[in-house]
This record gives structure tokens, sequence and C-alpha cells, in this order.
């Protein structure tokens, strides 16, 4: 398994649009076209995922000084419960070493539909080494449970630093109303 780099008009770039639009609510979406440009100007890192010569995914990461940010992580539906979300945790820790790798999830909320596969998706997060960090992000009416990777304890003032790294891209980019607001879980 490798990691290639996604760059704009790229034929990687079809295919990790059809995994976004299949992957995320509309909501949660960045368009590939805004990835992909923010990649090649250097803000952020579009990863088209490998299995030999076969596209399984993709991940995007905002390589912060201390942490690095998954934005997006998704597997092709038709390769799902294989393995390759492990396999893709072990690739961006050895991408980032020397950095905390740092997500989030959907919090668990009994009262949406989609609970279940909530608690399933952070359970795969927690087997795989992550950490709850006792924060959520929450912004433009979304809120989301803050997990990282790694030994010791969650620098709120790291996740605070990369989070004015991220505001300044989002806001460079048109999106004024991206405020993100972080709080400790009640």
């Amino acid at each position: 398994m490798e990691l290639r780099k996604i760059l704009p008009g790229s034929p990687d770039a079809a295919l990790m649009d059809e995994v976004n639009l299949e992957s995320f609510p509309p909501e949660e979406q960045m368009s590939t076209a805004m990835q992909t440009g923010l990649c090649e100007k250097g803000e952020l890192e579009v990863w088209a995922i490998y299995d030999g010569e076969d596209f399984v995914g993709f991940t995007t990461v905002f390589p912060g000084t201390k942490l690095a940010y998954v934005f997006f992580l998704a597997i092709s539906s038709n390769v799902r419960s294989k393995g390759y979300g492990t396999k893709v945790l072990d690739l961006l820790r050895r991408q980032y070493a020397g950095r905390r790798v740092v997500l989030d999830i959907e919090p668990d909320d009994p009262s949406v539909p989609d609970n279940e596969l909530r608690r399933r998706r952070k359970q795969f997060y927690l087997r795989n080494g992550f950490l709850e960090s006792g924060y959520l992000l929450e912004y433009c009416g979304l809120s989301f449970e803050i997990l990282y990777d790694g030994p010791g304890s969650f620098s709120l003032a790291d996740y605070e630093e990369l989070m004015g790294g991220i505001s300044s891209m989002i806001r460079s980019c048109g999106f004024e109303v991206f405020k993100p607001e972080i709080s400790p879980i009640a």
C-alpha cells in the first residue's frame, strides 16, 4: 500500500471525487477541486490510496508543525471492510512521524438515525490506537468529537494552534463563516 499525491487534473482526482461524494454528507464535503487546489498550493496534502495499482480511496491532511489533521479519510465502497482503513492509519503514522495524528468524527447521538454507524466508526479508531481528547470541535452548526493518536495527553494548545492555521487556509478560499469552536465534552 502506498500514498500518491493528487493534484488538479490528475486522473486520481476523478476517482477521488466519486469516493468523496459517496462517503460524506453534503454539509461535510469539501469539493475535490478545492482540496486538490489547496494541495497544489502546498496548504493541504491530498493522497490517493493505492493497493498495488488499485485505487482504494483517498485521505486529505493538513500538515501542521506538531499535529497532522486528517480532514478526510475515505475508502471506496466496493472495497470497504477489507482492512484498508487500518493500513491507511499506519501509513499516515509513518508519513507524519514526529507529529500526532488528529481527526474528528460525528459524536454519539442516540437521536440520529445513523448513530450505530457513528459508534462503529469510533470503535474502529479506538481499536486502532486513537484516544478520546475529551473535546468537541464545532463549526457551521456541526459538531465533531476530536480523537488523537499517540502516547500522552491531548494538548489543547497545540490543537488550537492547528485550528488557527486551518481557519486561515479555509478563509483564504472565501469561507468567512468558518469559525471553529473547541469545547469540553459535557
